[in-house]
């Protein structure tokens, strides 16, 4: 962290070598200087050059939040229902029925068989 010229805490960004107030960080105030200091002009609107060491301000307090991100497995199931349907499909298989008849020929003269 970047600090400020007395070190005391983050500065300000940079404005050009222009304060908030108007003047250049190197510019001295003429009522601070004691310089054009008028017969109008009321001496307790400035300051004595030395007055001892300065009580410290104390700014508001500022909260900085840091937020940090970690991976973590996260199960996630996916239910399956399987169904196994069963289809009958008529296949055609042909059979022969056979009908068989004994028929009496008469008889066979022997002769005209074999000799």
């Amino acid at each position: 962290m970047k600090r400020n010229s007395c070190g005391c805490g983050p500065s300000k960004p940079n404005m050009g070598g222009v304060s908030p107030y108007g003047m250049s960080p190197n510019m001295i105030s003429p009522a601070s200087a004691g310089a054009g200091m008028g017969p109008n002009m009321n001496p307790s609107m400035v300051s004595p050059a030395s007055t001892g060491p300065l009580n410290p301000i104390v700014a508001p307090e500022q909260t900085i939040y840091k937020n940090f991100y970690h991976t973590a497995t996260q199960p996630i199931v996916h239910p399956v229902n399987i169904v196994n349907q069963h289809h009958t499909i008529p296949v055609p298989q042909h059979f022969c029925s056979y009908n068989v008849k004994d028929v009496n020929c008469g008889v066979r003269n022997k002769r005209r068989g074999r000799r």
